[in-house]
Formats: C-alpha cells, sequence, structure tokens
C-alpha cells in the first residue's frame, strides 16, 4: 500500500483501520496523521497509530496522538493508557507515567499484565525500589500472576538502589513460589543472584543444575562465571575457573584456532558469553601462548596475533568496555577493533607480543591462575567458609574504622587556608620521618596526617607561634607533626592485636617520644605538650581507630584476598598500585571532600582500572561497604588522575 492514498478515500472507520495500520507499517506518518486528524476515529485507530509510533521509537508522536485523543473527547482504553504509559516511560518520565497508572484506575480501566510489567522494567531502570515493591503488591492485590520478569525487574529496581536486602528477600518469594520459581531457567535464577551479590547462591544453583543431570549451555555457564569472578576475592575466583575448566572439558567452550592467507596472522576464536568468561579464556590462551613462545620462539605467532571475543551473533554485555580498560594497560600490545558489542577483535604485532609475554609485565595481568589439575582439588566449601569469616571480621573492622568518619570529615572541611597552602609539604615531611622511624608501617604517616587535619581542624596550626609553652593554643609545625606521630604509634600498637594476619603491616612496637622529637628536632617536652594539646582538642580523633584510607584500603584487599587458603595471591594483583596511590592522594585537596571509605574505594578503583581488572568494583565489596559505586561524575577527574599515577609508580 503506497503513501498516495489521501485520507479522502477512506469510506468508513473500519476501512481507516486498514489504511492507518498499512500507513504505520510503511513509516508514513504524515498519512497517518492526516487520518487522525481529519476524522474522528474510534479508539481501536488511535491505539493501532499509538503502537505503531511505538514499535517504531517515535514515543513523542504517541504522546501527541494521545493528546489528540483527549481533546476529541474519545474514550481512551486499556490497551490506550499501556501504549502512552510505555511512550512516557522510555522518554524516562516515569512520574507521568505513574500519574496516568493512576488514572486509568480512576477511568475504570484495569491495569493488565503488560502496564504493570512496563513499568516495574521502567522502575529498574531509574532504580526506584519503592516503586517497584508497591507495584508487586498491587499485582498481587488484583491477583495478577507474578512472572520471573516482573521479579526480574523489582529485584534489578532495589539492587540498583543498593536495597539488597529487599532484592533477597523478593527472590526468594520468587523461588518459594512454585509457579514463578518453576518457570525461571536456572541462568535467569543465577543472574538475578548476581544482581543481589549473591554469588555463592548463584554457584549452588548451578551445582544443582550439574547433579540434576543437564549440562549446562554456554550462557548458564558464562553467568556463573559472571558471578563468581564479579564478586571479585580469590574463592570466588577460584570457583570461576574451575567453572570454566569444567566448561572446557565438557566442550561447552572451544577455542578455535586458524592461519590467515599467506601466513600473515595467527586468528584465536573464543565464542565467549560474559565478559569476566573472555578475560579468563583470554588469560589462559596467554598463558598457552608464552610457553609456546619460549620453547618455540617468536615465529609461531606468524606477522600478527587476532583475538576474536563472542560468537558474533549474541550482544556480550560488558565486553567491549573490558578488552578496551584490558587493552589501556601500559605495555599490553593489542589493540582493540572496531567497537562490535557481539564480537570484539583484538591485534597485537607479533613481535610486541612475544617480548611482553616472556616479560615481567604479563605476569599480574589475572588475580588468580592455578593449573587447570589443581582447581579439581578445590574444598569449595572450606573456601566459602573461610570467604564469610573473612568478609565478617572486615566488616567490623570497616564499621570500627569509620564510626567518627562523619565527624573527622566534616572537620576536614574546615582547614585554615594557611594550612591547607602547606599541606602538601608537611605530607612529605611525615611520610620521610615516617620512613626512618618505623619503616616496616606503612600505614604510620596516613594515620598521623589524619590526625594532623584534625589539629589543624581544631585551631593547634599557628606558624607564628615559636614556643608551645608561651601559653597560647597553637604548637609549631616540628612540634605538632612529632606529637601526631606520637599518637599515632600509640594508637596503631594498641589496634594492632585486633588486626594481626591482615594484608599490610601494622606497627607493634610504640615510639618513643624522644625518638620521634630526635627526628623532627623538637625538644621531648614540646613534644609531650603537644601530645597533650591534641588529645584535648581532638578527643575523638584520638580515642581511634583512626581511619585512612590507606588503612581501609588494606581492609578491602584483605576481603578480597578472603578464601586464598595456603594460597598467596600478590596483592598487587587485586587492588594494582592502591596502597601506593593513598600517598599520593593524602595531600590531594579532591580527597579533603571524601569520607575514608569513599577515598579508599577510589583509590582501589583506579589501581584495579590501571591493571586492567574487571570488574573494577567487585561485588564482595559493594556487601562490605554498601555502596554499589564509589566513583560519581564529581570523582572522574581524580580517578583519571589516580591511574595515570598507577602507571607511573608501576613502572618505577
Amino acid at each position: 500500500m503506497g503513501c498516495w492514498l489521501g485520507w479522502w478515500q477512506v469510506q468508513s472507520l473500519s476501512s481507516l483501520d486498514i489504511h492507518v495500520s498499512g500507513y504505520c507499517m510503511a513509516h508514513c506518518w504524515s498519512s497517518v496523521f492526516c487520518c487522525v486528524q481529519r476524522l474522528v476515529p474510534e479508539p481501536r485507530t488511535f491505539n493501532i497509530v499509538m503502537n505503531a509510533c511505538n514499535a517504531a521509537a517515535q514515543y513523542s508522536s504517541c504522546v501527541a496522538v494521545h493528546s489528540r485523543m483527549a481533546s476529541q473527547k474519545v474514550p481512551p482504553t486499556v490497551g490506550t493508557y499501556n501504549a502512552v504509559i510505555l511512550a512516557h516511560c522510555k522518554m524516562d518520565q516515569l512520574s507521568t507515567a505513574q500519574q496516568l497508572f493512576n488514572e486509568m484506575q480512576q477511568q475504570g480501566c484495569q491495569p493488565t499484565h503488560t502496564t504493570f510489567i512496563t513499568l516495574l522494567q521502567s522502575a529498574e531502570q531509574h532504580g526506584q525500589a519503592q516503586i517497584a515493591v508497591s507495584l508487586l503488591e498491587q499485582m498481587q492485590t488484583m491477583s495478577l500472576r507474578l512472572t520471573p520478569q516482573c521479579y526480574a525487574a523489582a529485584i534489578g529496581a532495589c539492587a540498583a538502589a543498593g536495597q539488597l536486602v529487599t532484592a533477597r528477600k523478593l527472590l526468594a518469594d520468587m523461588l518459594a513460589s512454585s509457579k514463578a520459581g518453576m518457570a525461571a531457567p536456572a541462568h535467569i535464577i543465577m543472574q538475578l543472584q548476581d544482581k543481589c551479590c549473591d554469588w555463592q547462591g548463584a554457584y549452588r544453583t548451578y551445582l544443582k543444575l550439574l547433579a540434576s543431570g543437564v549440562r549446562p549451555d554456554s550462557q548458564t555457564t558464562a553467568t556463573a562465571i559472571e558471578a563468581l569472578w564479579g564478586a571479585g576475592n580469590v574463592s570466588s575466583c577460584l570457583l570461576a575457573l574451575q567453572v570454566f575448566e569444567g566448561a572446557c572439558q565438557q566442550g561447552v567452550f572451544r577455542l578455535s584456532v586458524s592461519v590467515q592467507a599467506a601466513d600473515t596472522a595467527v586468528e584465536f576464536s573464543l565464542p565467549v558469553a560474559g565478559a569476566c568468561m573472555a578475560l579468563i579464556g583470554l588469560w589462559r590462551l596467554l598463558a598457552e601462548l608464552k610457553g609456546r613462545v619460549a620453547r618455540d620462539g617468536a615465529k609461531i605467532l606468524r606477522n600478527s596475533v587476532v583475538v576474536l571475543l563472542g560468537d558474533g551473533q549474541t550482544t556480550v554485555p560488558q565486553l567491549h568496555p573490558a578488552m578496551v580498560q584490558w587493552c589501556a594497560v601500559p605495555g599490553v600490545p593489542f589493540t582493540v577493533d572496531g567497537s562490535s558489542v557481539i564480537q570484539v577483535k583484538l591485534t597485537a604485532p607479533a613481535p610486541e607480543l612475544a617480548r611482553w609475554l616472556l616479560s615481567d609485565q604479563s605476569l599480574l595481568m589475572c588475580p588468580v591462575m592455578p593449573a587447570a589439575a589443581e582447581l579439581e582439588g578445590l574444598q569449595e566449601t572450606l573456601m566459602q567458609d573461610a570467604e564469610t569469616a573473612t568478609l565478617s571480621k572486615c566488616r567490623q573492622q570497616l564499621l570500627e574504622a569509620t564510626e567518627m568518619e562523619r565527624i573527622l570529615t566534616q572537620s576536614a572541611n574546615t582547614l585554615p587556608l594557611q594550612y591547607l597552602q602547606t599541606r602538601a609539604s608537611l605530607w612529605q615531611q611525615l611520610q620521610a620521618a615516617c620512613a626512618k622511624l618505623q619503616p616496616n608501617a606503612p600505614e604510620l604517616p596516613h594515620a598521623a596526617f589524619v590526625l594532623l587535619d584534625q589539629a589543624a581542624a581544631a585551631g593547634l596550626v599557628d606558624t607564628a607561634a615559636t614556643d608551645p609553652s608561651d601559653g597560647s593554643s597553637s604548637v609549631p609545625h616540628a612540634w605538632l607533626l612529632a606529637a601526631c606521630v606520637v599518637l599515632a604509634s600509640q594508637a596503631a600498637a594498641a589496634r594492632a592485636p585486633a588486626v594481626s594476619g591482615g594484608p599490610i603491616s601494622t606497627a607493634t612496637a610504640v615510639l618513643s617520644e624522644a625518638d620521634v622529637a630526635n627526628q623532627f628536632g623538637a625538644k621531648v617536652d614540646d613534644v609531650l605538650l603537644g601530645v597533650g594539646r591534641v588529645r584535648e582538642r581532638c578527643p575523638a580523633a584520638c580515642r581511634g581507630p583512626i581511619a585512612s584510607a590507606y588503612t581501609l584500603v588494606g581492609v578491602y584487599l584483605e576481603a578480597l584476598l578472603a578464601g586464598q587458603m595456603e594460597r598467596k595471591v600478590p596483592p598487587a594483583s587485586l587492588v594494582g598500585e592502591a596502597l601506593a596511590l593513598s600517598g599520593h592522594a593524602s595531600s590531594h585537596l579532591s580527597s579533603l571532600s571524601m569520607p575514608a571509605s569513599q577515598l579508599a574505594a577510589v583509590l582501589l578503583v583506579a589501581g584495579r582500572q590501571s591493571r586492567g581488572l574487571h570488574p573494577v568494583w567487585p561485588k564482595a565489596l559493594v556487601v562490605l561497604t554498601g555502596m554499589l559505586s564509589p566513583v560519581g561524575s564529581a570523582q572522574q577527574q581524580f580517578l583519571q588522575e589516580l591511574v595515570s599515577k598507577a602507571a607511573t609508580l608501576r613502572h618505577s
């Protein structure tokens, strides 16, 4: 049916519906609107046009047709409301969609399953947990069936809002419902468990599937790997590798190799179904190539190496950005060709790849990569019990360390301008002095610096003062620096038994006031006087524990090392240069506006991003800290500075 047919050829409303449908299919919108404007069609005709507009992503046109319908006083139907609610949801106008949802009930139109799923999916997209839960309750009141799709959207909304407890409760309700639970395939259940940060639950679902005799397909395997590897801690990463190896043995995942014409390139194809699965497959491939190059030389790589990730048919979420991040790591010889979301092509010149594989730079690219045979002997229960115990211990440490964060952060925001101008140089003095006083306690200058900020906020910094015994409330910098080091040393020694066995060194011996005074060129009596005044003016900070970003990076690192058992995983392979970056960030003005827990999280994200690790903010830390993402738009520039600095630190 051509677009030349005019509205005047329409003889009846029934034929109008036919013509309008044809115009919509042909995307002849001018003819469609001509028909609607010149006649007063029945509701069905308007609904046809509105649905066609939505199908063509012409959402504003759908809203315009609805307005025309209202102006002509054509009574709306359930289909009318469903169409216009969908249009507003697609335009991110959830509040308007909610108003229409209320209006349709006032007009006597009963919402359908389609109405609810449209609003639920929009609530998920916007992280509107309260709206999503309310919609589920209304569906139950109306005796509408709660399908896995409905539960999935509501769970996603709660997870996106950081309400993991509510999300897990909804998931438990879904699984307890015989209809919804039985209707959901295993990979959907695991995806929802992953959204709830329940990677152990996802692994149990995978094991139940294996025990039932069903061979998991590529999608199910990838979902289990995404949940486990996304947790980021050692025990879960090992289980992800175990699942990957099992998939290889069962033929679910097969690597294919071909040599391009004229021996110009070797091409490897990895039909992965997830970003984490892609990284594991890539690391396994590179480990194999490293051994082959060491034995047979670079000639086996021909002129270049091409790696294709994905099956070329199905979209793989997060695959392209994960590979772009990995290839951006200094030294990595691969580049990403194109921006496809269904298959990512990596290319590397053979000579550069051979040099990189045989160098030390490639050793820490993967957090955990034991031999395949070692994975068969994993004791899952012991590992997961150790993981749970470690996370519980880290959670307690984090609660104790951040108890005073609100007060300390507020104080740091009132630092005098004169102090801010000298803050960077004072940090360097503290760092240099502490390195000589207690070289095996790298956290000491960070804790002392926190105290120094609190002392400055309390008005104890005054460069004009020359004698701490002159009766004024201020002390010179030398005595103040020494006093802060003494107090930090005492706090660290008092806390040492509670944090023993952690991934970073903790000072156990209290520094003497005489040694500290000598290091700063001060008198012992003056240092003691300074200690007394800091305790008097900053009692909360002195009570400890002192929540420095460096200390909290150590807590996060310990959480990621959970489940390593007898295996010794290099910390840098989990957090990169995050610990070293804390020294760079300590005197940075951007760090003043952040609580220590968030600053430590940003440092960890920077460290992982600089190593190409995915995800940069593991779910184990989401559960530990309650932060879905520590990096907002305000921290993006600071993060990029840290990533660049991390590369410099690594090469130095």
